[in-house]
Protein backbone atom coordinates (compact mmCIF):
# COMPACT_ATOMS: atom_id res chain seq x y z
CA UNK A 1 0.00 0.00 0.00
CA UNK A 2 1.31 3.67 -0.72
CA UNK A 3 2.35 6.02 2.10
CA UNK A 4 -0.94 8.11 1.28
CA UNK A 5 -2.94 4.72 1.63
CA UNK A 6 -1.56 4.29 4.74
CA UNK A 7 -1.32 7.66 6.24
CA UNK A 8 -5.32 8.00 4.77
CA UNK A 9 -6.23 5.06 6.50
CA UNK A 10 -4.75 5.59 9.30
CA UNK A 11 -4.97 9.14 10.40
CA UNK A 12 -8.13 9.95 8.13
CA UNK A 13 -5.46 12.31 5.93
CA UNK A 14 -3.22 12.76 2.85
CA UNK A 15 0.69 12.70 3.22
CA UNK A 16 2.53 15.76 4.68
CA UNK A 17 5.52 16.27 6.39
CA UNK A 18 4.32 15.78 9.75
CA UNK A 19 2.79 12.66 8.94
CA UNK A 20 5.93 11.19 7.13
CA UNK A 21 8.04 12.82 10.46
CA UNK A 22 6.20 11.13 13.24
CA UNK A 23 6.42 7.90 11.31
CA UNK A 24 9.82 8.39 11.57
CA UNK A 25 9.76 9.47 15.37
CA UNK A 26 7.91 6.26 16.06
CA UNK A 27 10.86 4.08 14.37
CA UNK A 28 13.25 6.59 16.19
CA UNK A 29 11.37 5.54 19.81
CA UNK A 30 11.13 1.94 19.04
CA UNK A 31 14.78 1.36 18.20
CA UNK A 32 16.21 3.94 20.98
CA UNK A 33 13.62 1.85 23.49
CA UNK A 34 14.77 -0.86 22.87
CA UNK A 35 18.61 -0.03 23.13
CA UNK A 36 17.56 1.71 26.38
CA UNK A 37 16.35 -2.17 27.60
CA UNK A 38 19.10 -3.57 26.39
CA UNK A 39 22.13 -1.28 28.05
CA UNK A 40 19.78 -1.41 31.46
CA UNK A 41 22.15 -4.40 32.19
CA UNK A 42 25.04 -2.77 31.73
CA UNK A 43 24.76 0.17 34.59
CA UNK A 44 25.37 -2.25 37.81
CA UNK A 45 29.39 -2.85 35.72
CA UNK A 46 29.05 1.02 34.89
CA UNK A 47 28.79 1.53 38.79
CA UNK A 48 30.94 -0.94 39.97
CA UNK A 49 33.78 1.20 37.13
CA UNK A 50 33.29 4.24 38.82
CA UNK A 51 34.03 2.91 42.16
CA UNK A 52 37.02 1.59 41.79
CA UNK A 53 37.89 4.68 39.27
CA UNK A 54 37.61 6.53 42.89
CA UNK A 55 39.73 3.57 44.89
CA UNK A 56 42.46 3.88 42.21
CA UNK A 57 42.28 7.92 41.95
CA UNK A 58 42.32 7.69 46.18
CA UNK A 59 45.58 5.73 45.88
CA UNK A 60 47.47 7.89 43.45
CA UNK A 61 47.39 5.45 40.60
CA UNK A 62 46.18 8.24 37.80
CA UNK A 63 44.83 11.54 37.83
CA UNK A 64 41.26 12.66 37.03
CA UNK A 65 41.81 14.33 33.83
CA UNK A 66 42.94 11.41 31.37
CA UNK A 67 39.72 9.45 32.96
CA UNK A 68 37.62 12.49 31.98
CA UNK A 69 39.46 13.04 28.81
CA UNK A 70 38.72 9.00 28.20
CA UNK A 71 35.32 9.31 28.55
CA UNK A 72 34.26 12.26 26.36
CA UNK A 73 36.26 12.86 23.32
CA UNK A 74 34.77 15.41 20.83
CA UNK A 75 36.47 14.14 17.74
CA UNK A 76 34.89 10.72 18.75
CA UNK A 77 31.62 11.87 17.80
CA UNK A 78 32.26 12.31 13.94
CA UNK A 79 33.46 8.96 13.17
CA UNK A 80 31.34 7.28 15.83
CA UNK A 81 27.57 7.75 13.53
CA UNK A 82 29.87 4.77 11.20
CA UNK A 83 30.16 2.50 14.13
CA UNK A 84 26.89 3.00 15.61
CA UNK A 85 24.49 -0.16 15.37
CA UNK A 86 21.37 2.10 16.09
CA UNK A 87 22.63 4.44 12.96
CA UNK A 88 22.18 1.64 10.64
CA UNK A 89 19.15 0.44 12.02
CA UNK A 90 17.46 3.66 11.64
CA UNK A 91 18.59 3.89 8.23
CA UNK A 92 17.86 0.76 6.97
CA UNK A 93 14.19 0.90 8.52
CA UNK A 94 13.79 4.42 6.84
CA UNK A 95 14.88 3.39 3.84
CA UNK A 96 13.20 0.39 3.54
CA UNK A 97 10.04 1.57 4.20
CA UNK A 98 9.60 5.29 2.89
CA UNK A 99 12.65 5.45 0.37
CA UNK A 100 10.94 3.92 -2.73
CA UNK A 101 7.76 5.35 -2.31
CA UNK A 102 6.74 7.44 -5.24
CA UNK A 103 3.58 9.35 -4.07
CA UNK A 104 3.89 13.05 -3.91
CA UNK A 105 3.45 15.05 -1.14
CA UNK A 106 1.00 17.96 -0.86
CA UNK A 107 2.49 20.12 1.70
CA UNK A 108 6.03 20.22 0.04
CA UNK A 109 4.66 21.07 -2.99
CA UNK A 110 4.27 18.00 -4.48
CA UNK A 111 7.83 16.78 -4.09
CA UNK A 112 7.79 12.70 -3.99
CA UNK A 113 8.18 10.66 -0.38
CA UNK A 114 11.66 9.24 -1.53
CA UNK A 115 12.94 12.16 -2.74
CA UNK A 116 11.96 14.21 0.49
CA UNK A 117 13.85 11.30 2.58
CA UNK A 118 16.81 12.03 0.40
CA UNK A 119 16.71 15.61 0.70
CA UNK A 120 15.86 16.10 4.26
CA UNK A 121 17.81 12.74 5.76
CA UNK A 122 20.09 11.78 3.34
CA UNK A 123 18.52 8.41 3.15
CA UNK A 124 19.15 6.47 -0.16
CA UNK A 125 16.47 3.75 -0.65
CA UNK A 126 19.90 2.02 -2.91
CA UNK A 127 21.97 1.82 0.37
CA UNK A 128 19.70 -0.65 2.18
CA UNK A 129 22.02 -3.65 1.04
CA UNK A 130 25.40 -2.21 2.82
CA UNK A 131 23.10 -1.48 5.65
CA UNK A 132 22.02 -5.51 5.90
CA UNK A 133 25.51 -6.31 5.50
CA UNK A 134 26.86 -3.62 8.15
CA UNK A 135 24.40 -4.94 10.75
CA UNK A 136 24.89 -8.27 10.36
CA UNK A 137 28.60 -7.85 10.31
CA UNK A 138 28.04 -5.67 13.65
CA UNK A 139 26.53 -8.67 14.82
CA UNK A 140 28.68 -11.19 14.58
CA UNK A 141 31.75 -9.20 15.72
CA UNK A 142 29.99 -8.73 19.21
CA UNK A 143 29.43 -12.39 19.08
CA UNK A 144 32.90 -13.02 18.37
CA UNK A 145 34.30 -10.96 20.81
CA UNK A 146 31.97 -12.19 23.50
CA UNK A 147 33.16 -15.49 22.40
CA UNK A 148 36.72 -15.02 23.01
CA UNK A 149 36.34 -13.01 26.04
CA UNK A 150 34.62 -15.78 27.48
CA UNK A 151 37.12 -18.08 26.45
CA UNK A 152 40.36 -15.79 26.96
CA UNK A 153 39.20 -14.08 30.60
CA UNK A 154 39.26 -15.68 33.33
CA UNK A 155 38.56 -13.71 36.59
CA UNK A 156 38.27 -16.71 39.23
CA UNK A 157 40.73 -16.70 42.14
CA UNK A 158 42.39 -20.19 43.13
Amino acid sequence: MAFQEKQAAHTGTGSSREDLLNALGSMYIAVLFLGVQNSSSVQPVVAVERTVFYREKGAGMYSALPYAFAQMIPIWWRWYYWACPVAWTIYGLVASQFGDIMDPMPSEGGKLVKYFIEDFFGIKHDFIGVCAVVVTGITVLFAFIFAVAIKTFNFQKR
